[in-house]
């Protein structure tokens, strides 16, 4: 049954295209494929899933890291009163200035994005939403200090003692995980879900840390409220708490009720993992499989 599952690219085309023609509409909770314009794993940030996260925890700012081609950048720039984006590689840089020349709100930024962040946060007054994107990704992208810059990031929002804030971290599916003492690797020079949640609470002890499909979502809870399906809700412990087999069986349970686009999204994320080592699929092996269950 998970071949058919892996197989059935017509199914998965179908939901991308729903989804991209119902991508408007409100949300009321966060699915595990709720925040992207495509039900792929490229794609940008829908302009409803930002909103809802503006009104749950009252937003005023965007800051970016990893500009790219400023899709995600032009889609924010309505929503918010300030914009920053991050990029490192020039070209990409001057492409992105000018696209977004025309909007007054909105500055870009060249460099490293840990280090400009340590330069731009002081100045940041309103409360902000990060969204953390800056990584190699192949020719025509940047390597930076790192692979990923994503350590440094957390550690100078940290820093800036930014604990109202609102963090989503992209491409989780590249991140580790470790499970009973042992480590499952998947992008080499990328650290471990684990790692993230322990910086992440160093900025905000506060914080509630949930996986939504492929990106990583740090709020207080104390400051807004985030309803989450139950197929969120299955997938972020099983990945990142450390609790008995049976805790976390009872869980996954719940991944045989899971919505059909959701199905479809882990789908998804188990055929990219098998361009990888099979012990690197650990997870997404494990809830395609529970999506079988009967």
């Amino acid at each position: 049954m998970i071949d058919r599952l892996i197989n059935n690219n017509k199914l998965l085309m179908i939901f991308m295209l729903f989804a991209t023609l119902t991508n408007t509409r409100g949300i009321d909770k966060l699915t595990f494929s709720s925040y992207k314009t495509t039900e792929g794993l490229g794609g940008e940030l829908r302009a409803d899933f930002m909103q809802f996260l503006i009104k749950q925890f009252n937003l005023t700012t965007f800051i970016e890291t990893g500009t790219h081609g400023a899709g995600t950048t032009l889609i924010a720039a309505p929503l918010f009163e300030s914009v920053h984006t991050i990029e490192l590689d020039e070209r990409l840089y001057n492409l992105s200035k000018d696209r977004l020349s025309h909007l007054s709100h909105v500055v870009c930024h060249r460099g490293e994005s840990g280090e400009i962040l340590r330069i731009i946060l002081p100045t940041i007054t309103g409360k902000p939403l990060f969204w953390l994107d800056a990584h190699f990704c192949g020719e025509g992208s940047a390597w930076g200090k790192n692979e990923t810059p994503i350590l440094e990031e957390l550690d100078a929002i940290a820093d800036a003692n930014m604990k109202n804030c609102v963090i989503l971290i992209d491409d989780m599916r590249g991140f580790g995980t470790c499970k009973d003492g042992k480590v499952y690797r998947c992008w080499s020079n990328y650290p471990t879900v684990q790692e993230l949640k322990e910086k992440l609470l160093h900025i905000n002890t506060s914080f509630e840390v949930i996986l939504v499909g492929d990106i990583l979502l740090a709020y207080d809870p104390s400051t807004g409220a985030i309803p989450t399906s139950e197929t969120v809700q299955a997938c972020t412990i099983s990945r990142m708490e450390e609790l008995p087999e049976e805790e976390i069986n009872r869980y996954l349970q719940h991944l045989s009720h899971a919505e059909d686009i959701e199905r479809v999204f882990i789908q998804s994320l188990v055929e990219n993992q098998r361009h990888y080592p099979a012990n690197d699929e650990y997870h997404f092996l494990l809830w395609l499989s529970c999506l079988c269950r009967t």
